[in-house]
């Protein structure tokens, strides 16, 4: 994209999806924005995300390349969906665990190891299969909205401290 989309500080959705994209201009004035796809790109390297704060949906997943999630920052309050599949991520952003409002999380077919402490009430739908996940966090239990959990393809065992306990007693949990 044009150094030029920078500037477009009215910009409320933008589909950039299926292009051959490497890499993005900065998103500091794009504080409108309500949704962004740049998902089925090259994308290398992504700027900052932390003014976006109108930012309710987010798609960039198969960017292949991609090791790092965006810095989110803490102000990524009203983010309701955000798709981060089938990209080579080794981590999940901490800065996921703050997102409130978050009610779909899909981070399904990266190199995941671990997940941070997620509590989010309002998660509904959580993806985090085929990955390298050994252990989900007990803190998943606090997630009570929670209906639909895929974790297959994962490196889960029959050890105790690789389920949780507490996951079992999920009062929404369908799926």
């Amino acid at each position: 994209l044009p150094k030029s989309f920078s500037q477009l500080s009215a910009l409320e959705n933008l589909n950039v999806g299926g292009n051959k994209l490497k890499t993005l201009p900065s998103t500091d004035n794009w504080k409108q924005l309500r949704e962004f796809k740049c998902h089925q790109n090259n994308l290398v390297m992504l700027p900052s995300f932390a003014q976006m704060t109108a930012l309710e949906f987010l798609k960039m997943d198969m960017n292949r390349a991609l090791q790092e999630m965006p810095e989110f920052g803490d102000s990524m309050a009203v983010l309701k969906h955000l798709e981060l599949n089938s990209c080579d991520f080794r981590a999940v952003s901490q800065s996921i665990v703050g997102m409130n409002a978050l009610e779909t999380l899909n981070v399904q077919g990266n190199k995941i190891e671990t997940l941070p402490d997620l509590a989010n009430a309002s998660l509904g739908i959580f993806n985090c299969s085929s990955n390298k996940i050994q252990k989900l966090p007990a803190s998943l239990a606090a997630c009570k909205s929670l209906r639909v959990f895929f974790i297959q393809g994962n490196a889960l065992t029959a050890d105790p401290e690789s389920i949780p306990e507490a996951l079992g007693a999920l009062p929404a949990l369908e799926r």
